[in-house]
């Protein structure tokens, strides 16, 4: 499952009332598309070959507005609905891209969805749904009363932070992180909501602050060392303790450099330097 599937589930909400909109446009008695040489068992149900209309009437209504939508949003609703709504049966085969590759036939190969189609396990569907179901509370909350959407935001803090414990766990992440967005989302949209009294908390991050690198650990030691010591021998009594020996001793270097410097510009230190390396070959 890709890790940016999560993160386009707070717009499932709209994609569905699209759904939801061509379904009620559709005949109870459609004309029949339901290829019954791929499906010929599942062609036999009626709701099968109504979900397989929608679906392409769906994918049309993508195509229309491509330009308009959030295509990989609109695609990936399209797996969690075809998983949802269609693979809703043990009788049915779960393999979302083979019905993809059907419900596409007779769009002039406009594959807008390819490249996002991938199968969804029991498991991530699980936290699909959950996630669904906070991001449906909270678009619903403008059009409620106070009374309902005091309610509401208490439901949704009471089920978020039933997560706490899953987002402890490293195999949740990608879930753990869209649960994060919504936490932002929500603390946002309460601001707006009065009169709701202990009922209108912001949610609190269930995300871990960054861990410092063992091997870094030693350079901070230092760097905060070095820094106490520079501020205790400027700004602190202490600092005539700690600092007269270094200071000491760097004077005495600065010193002995100096008169090093002094003598090597002089006549006799120069000539001596000459005298050490000549002997004579005839010594008397």
């Amino acid at each position: 499952m890709s890790s940016t599937f999560y993160n386009s589930v707070y717009d499932f909400p709209n994609y569905m009332k699209i759904i939801d909109r061509l379904n009620a446009n559709i005949p109870n008695d459609p004309i029949p598309t339901c290829p019954h040489d791929i499906y010929s068992e599942k062609c036999d149900h009626q709701s099968f070959c109504r979900n397989f209309v929608l679906a392409q009437r769906y994918l049309s209504d993508l195509i229309k507005k491509e330009s308009t939508i959030n295509v990989a949003h609109a695609c990936k609703f399209l797996i969690y609905w075809i998983y949802k709504f269609v693979w809703n049966d043990d009788i049915y085969n779960k393999n979302i891209s083979n019905f993809y590759e059907q419900i596409k036939k007779g769009h002039d190969n406009k594959d807008i969805c390819k490249i996002y189609m991938e199968d969804i396990d029991e498991k991530t569907y699980g936290y699909i749904q959950k996630l669904i179901k906070l991001y449906s509370d909270l678009s619903n909350l403008p059009t409620l009363n106070n009374g309902k959407k005091c309610s509401t935001i208490k439901t949704c803090f009471d089920t978020y932070m039933d997560y706490k414990d899953t987002c402890k766990d490293d195999e949740y992440k990608n879930f753990c992180n869209e649960l994060e967005n919504f936490r932002i989302r929500y603390n946002v949209a309460i601001k707006s909501v009065n009169n709701c009294g202990e009922e209108q908390k912001y949610l609190p991050s269930f995300q871990d602050s960054p861990i410092v690198p063992v091997s870094v650990i030693p350079i901070i030691i230092t760097s905060v060392i070095s820094l106490i010591l520079i501020i205790s021998c400027k700004f602190t009594p202490l600092g005539k303790w700690i600092c007269p020996r270094s200071k000491r001793a760097k004077n005495g270097t600065k010193k002995i450099n100096h008169e090093m410097n002094k003598s090597q510009h002089t006549p006799g230190y120069q000539d001596m330097s000459y005298l050490v390396s000549y002997q004579s070959p005839n010594p008397s």
